[in-house]
């Protein structure tokens, strides 16, 4: 069974190295993957009691905390990461989306106006700017918000139904109904490939991923960082097996092979990448 491979992963990293902080990280994402957001919350709090400093696992418990709708938990978990020295993009955009739930909007975009300076290219965060200023009624900016978003992704459908209601609440009536038939077939697009992907759903299909991460985490975070070169190798090769049409993974196992001189493995890696890129000049 693949959930229990999964389990069996990380129960192997926490007993071969019960004092590092890897494996708690790996056996909270497990959890949390598999939907025990209360177990995976106990995991990561064990791992900011040895290292306050973690503000990744920091933001992990604040997915946690917004998937249980707890807004303000959200808010201090992010306020306490920014204090250490974070910036990251993916937790400016957790603190801003507490805050637009919270109903505060402008303290929502003071936080988006930071992430845009760093990353200017990135279209989640002028779409939350865009529903920041609809919110404050500020709609010119929401128009500009918006528009930026959808230059960025043209097909993102709530940028374009936020533009829709900015450009109405503008006074720009016929703008605003040329982007309501482009929402409207945006979102037609949307559904047929949702309904395709369900057809194809199965338990193998999502479970599958779960267990490749955790071959992934554990070769990374647990044996590699304490130098048990053979079992690392062991879960990248178990992860390249798992999800064989995934070209990272065997790249990753020629990256380790090389580190190690081991190159009559890395070349024969190299080969199976070939032979499914014969006219990639990287592989080759």
């Amino acid at each position: 069974m693949l959930q229990q491979e999964a389990m069996d992963v990380c129960k192997q990293a926490m007993e071969d190295f019960p004092d590092s902080i890897g494996p708690m990280i790996l056996m909270g994402k497990y959890y949390h993957q598999f939907g025990n957001r209360s177990e995976a919350a106990k995991w990561w709090r064990k791992v900011l009691k040895v290292d306050p400093q973690r503000t990744d696992v920091s933001l992990r418990l604040a997915t946690v905390a917004a998937e249980k709708g707890d807004y303000e938990q959200v808010v201090e978990l992010c306020q306490r990461a920014r204090r250490v020295g974070s910036l990251s993009l993916g937790l400016h955009q957790r603190l801003a989306r507490a805050f637009l739930e919270l109903g505060k909007p402008q303290e929502a975009a003071e936080v988006l106006q930071d992430s845009i300076q760093n990353h200017p290219r990135d279209a989640v965060s002028h779409n939350m700017s865009g529903e920041a200023y609809l919110q404050l009624k500020q709609y010119d900016k929401a128009v500009g918000s918006y528009e930026r978003t959808l230059a960025l992704a043209p097909n993102d459908s709530r940028a374009c139904y936020g533009l829709t209601l900015a450009l109405d609440r503008s006074g720009q009536t016929e703008k605003a109904q040329q982007y309501r038939e482009k929402f409207r077939e945006i979102r037609g697009a949307a559904s047929k490939a949702v309904k395709a992907c369900r057809g194809a759903h199965n338990d193998a299909g999502w479970m599958r991923p779960a267990v490749v991460l955790a071959n992934m985490d554990a070769a990374n975070v647990a044996y590699l960082k304490h130098k048990q070169f053979h079992q690392a190798a062991a879960r990248f090769k178990r992860a390249a097996v798992l999800d064989p049409e995934n070209q990272r993974f065997r790249q990753r196992l020629v990256k380790f092979y090389m580190q190690q001189k081991r190159f009559a493995e890395a070349a024969q890696i190299c080969r199976q990448l070939c032979q499914r890129n014969p006219n990639s000049a990287t592989y080759l």
